[in-house]
């Protein structure tokens, strides 16, 4: 009876892994329509008291964007773009109590739902370790989880900022930055940061979420034998 059950739960994910590969991908575009997402992501920005920057849809929405953007210029290959691109819209969902755990929460919320999706196992399994860590890039755990922590550290200009990130140094630089920008030229990735004339380039870099970013680009040079190099323009 054992073997037998065992042959039925491998059949059972050998179809839905088939399906999937075939023509039961979900669409990224009908989860980011999904009621719960939305549902969710509408209220995580009132879940602190006074939040430094932005958790909830627009955050999401231009992660989503810099993952695309990232795996274009990139040539990523279609599969790891699609994961990267799921794991933008989900790496935040678990902070609806504020960022305290959010991470780990957000991790289990992936999993579950995915599940729920009859998502491939394997691909499950590497979008929710790269939720779980989306905090550092240091170590990597594979290209989903160095480009979701790029993608989602690139999210740092005035468009992310909350008036309480104001007194906060280093995070009320991004007040200051009015656009991110990436763009390859002659196999370098540039990072175009467009400042104002208040921008103070030495708290900026300094600030630890700043750093993560340098770390992630860094990981990604090395993933990619690709030399990134961040460029502040007034």
């Amino acid at each position: 009876m054992a073997t037998h059950a065992w042959l039925f739960s491998y059949i059972k994910q050998t179809l839905h892994t088939m399906l999937y590969m075939i023509n039961c991908k979900p669409d990224y575009k009908k989860i980011l329509q999904d009621r719960q997402i939305l549902e969710l992501y509408s209220h995580i920005d009132d879940a602190e008291k006074a939040p430094w920057a932005k958790h909830g849809m627009e955050h999401i929405l231009r992660v989503v964007k810099n993952a695309k953007t990232l795996c274009k210029l990139l040539k990523i290959d279609k599969n790891t773009t699609f994961l990267t691109i799921i794991a933008s819209i989900l790496h935040d969902a678990g902070a609806t109590e504020g960022k305290k755990n959010h991470r780990e929460k957000s991790a289990i919320f992936a999993q579950n739902y995915l599940k729920n999706a009859h998502f491939n196992e394997t691909d499950a399994q590497i979008i929710v370790e790269a939720i779980r860590h989306h905090a550092s890039a240091n170590p990597p755990l594979g290209l989903v989880h160095i480009l979701l922590v790029c993608a989602d550290k690139l999210d740092c200009s005035q468009s992310r900022i909350l008036p309480s990130g104001y007194g906060v140094v280093g995070m009320r630089q991004s007040q200051f930055i009015k656009t991110i920008k990436l763009k390859m030229k002659s196999e370098k990735l540039f990072i175009l940061f467009k400042v104002s004339p208040h921008f103070d380039k030495t708290e900026f870099t300094n600030y630890y979420f700043t750093k993560l970013l340098y770390e992630a680009l860094d990981q990604l040079s090395k993933q990619k034998r690709v030399n990134c190099e961040i460029v502040f323009k007034r």
